[in-house]
């Protein structure tokens, strides 16, 4: 079954097709960007001639009412609601390029994290 991902301030649905696109917002950059929808894989689609540095630090937008997605609490991770089916979870996922770690979090914890990061976040979520 797929994923959904949803803006969790306006509800837009971010993955109309099989990407999930957000605005990335970093210094005077500002594009569109792809992301994988399978929580774990990293492949990112990016514009022609836009290059991320590692360990660069981004503010991620919905693209439809501009609001900032930085999950609440920690300025690292942003977060996306999500569901399969009528089952509804929130993705956790770092700002910094680079960096691999995405959680699947629901009402009574987190469920599944992944990336070869995901440790740093450990009790901060």
């Amino acid at each position: 079954m797929s994923w959904t991902y949803g803006c969790p301030h306006c509800n837009a649905v971010l993955n109309p097709d099989e990407t999930v696109t957000l605005v990335a917002h970093c210094g005077s950059m500002r594009f569109l960007i792809g992301f994988h929808p399978q929580p774990g894989n990293y492949t990112i689609y990016l514009p022609s001639g836009i290059d991320l540095d590692s360990g660069s630090v981004f503010v991620f937008l919905c693209p439809i009412c501009q609001t900032n997605l930085t999950a609440g609490g920690n300025n690292n991770l942003s977060t996306l609601d999500v569901w399969q089916g009528h089952t509804r979870r929130k993705i956790l996922f770092s700002n910094i390029a680079g960096e691999h770690a995405t959680y699947v979090v629901k009402d009574s914890g987190v469920e599944a994290k992944h990336g070869t990061d995901s440790s740093q976040y450990n009790g901060k979520i």
